[in-house]
C-alpha cells in the first residue's frame, strides 16, 4: 500500500484522515497562485485558471513520479519547483514552445497550421532542403530519439502499470527541448535552421500534452 509521507512526519493514506485530500488540492493551488503573483503580469482571472492546472497537475505528478511500491515523501517546495522533476517544468516548457511558434508565425510569417498538417501527412518528407549536419546534431537526435520511444514507453506503462515510466519519460524529452533551445536559435532569418526548430516545437508539445493529459494533467496555455 503507498503512502503519501509529508516531510513533517505525517502521511496521508488514501482511506486515512490525517489530511484531506481536498485540502491538500486547495492548498497546492493556494501556493501556485502565490509564485505566479511573483513572477508574471498575467491576470487575476488567468492566474486562477492556471494556479488550478499547475497546482493539481503538480500533485498528480508529483504522485505519480513514485514507483508504486515506494512511500511518496512529499515536499512543498519540491512539488511546486518550476525548474525541477515536475509537472509545473513540462508544462512551463510547453508553454514556452507554444510563445516560441507564436513569435516565428509573427515575425516571419511562416504558415504553422499549414506545417502541423505537412508533420501528420509524412514527417520524413518535412526534412527535405534542411541542413543534413543541423539535423545529425546531438541535440535533435536526442529529441527525435525520445519521440520515436513514446508509443513504447506507453506500452511499457500499461503492461506495468506503472506511470513513473510515463512521468520519467516526459521530464526527459523536456529536458531534451530545453538543450536544443538553448544551443540552437529558432526565431532565426536562417529558414532551414527556423524550419528545423518549428518542427521540433511542433513534435515536442503534442508528445508533452498528449502524455500529461494521459496522466490527468491538464496543460496552461500561459505561465
Amino acid at each position: 500500500m503507498e503512502w503519501l509521507v509529508f516531510q513533517q512526519g505525517k502521511c496521508l493514506q488514501d482511506f486515512g484522515n490525517v489530511v484531506k485530500v481536498e485540502d491538500l488540492i486547495k492548498e497546492c493551488i493556494s501556493r501556485t497562485k502565490k509564485i505566479l503573483d511573483e513572477k508574471n503580469e498575467l491576470t487575476e482571472e488567468e492566474k486562477n485558471i492556471v494556479a488550478k492546472k499547475v497546482g493539481i497537475g503538480a500533485l498528480i505528478f508529483s504522485n505519480l513520479s513514485t514507483t508504486l511500491i515506494k512511500d511518496s515523501v512529499f515536499v512543498w517546495e519540491n512539488v511546486l519547483d518550476f525548474t525541477g522533476d515536475t509537472a509545473p517544468y513540462i508544462q512551463y516548457v510547453n508553454v514556452r514552445i507554444n510563445s516560441i511558434l507564436k513569435n516565428v508565425e509573427e515575425l516571419y510569417n511562416d504558415n504553422i497550421c499549414k506545417l502541423k498538417e505537412d508533420i501528420e501527412k509524412n514527417l520524413e518528407s518535412v526534412f527535405e532542403n534542411i541542413d543534413k549536419e543541423i539535423i545529425n546534431s546531438d541535440e535533435v537526435y536526442n529529441i527525435f530519439k525520445k519521440v520515436y520511444e513514446f508509443e513504447e514507453i506507453l506500452e511499457q506503462t500499461a503492461e506495468k502499470y506503472e506511470p513513473s515510466i510515463l512521468t520519467s519519460y516526459l521530464l526527459e524529452l523536456a529536458k531534451a527541448f530545453n538543450q536544443y533551445y538553448n544551443k540552437y536559435r529558432i526565431s532565426t532569418d536562417d529558414v532551414n535552421l527556423r524550419k528545423l526548430g518549428i518542427i521540433i516545437c511542433i513534435i515536442t508539445s503534442k508528445i508533452l500534452v498528449k502524455g500529461m493529459n494521459i496522466l490527468g494533467i491538464e496543460m496552461p496555455e500561459k505561465m
